[in-house]
């Protein structure tokens, strides 16, 4: 998980956190342990995130995919 390359996306996009945690379904909370890698994206989750920010096939390896953990 690449998290300033999501929150790069975020921000591109004009969505805050607390936004995408409610088009997800789901708490600030789980969204920022998500961010933070102490839980995992589900697939649905991560397609809705893709889906909504535009994400090519590049950007969703890059920043879902990275063992990058900010």
């Amino acid at each position: 998980m690449n998290i300033q390359k999501l929150k790069g996306k975020l921000a591109e996009c004009d969505v805050t956190i607390s936004a995408m945690a409610d088009i997800l379904g789901i708490s600030y909370t789980a969204m920022h342990n998500k961010m933070h890698g102490r839980s995992q994206f589900t697939q649905g989750e991560m397609r809705t995130i893709a889906e909504r920010l535009k994400l090519t096939n590049d950007e969703i390896m890059n920043i879902f995919f990275t063992d990058e953990v900010s």
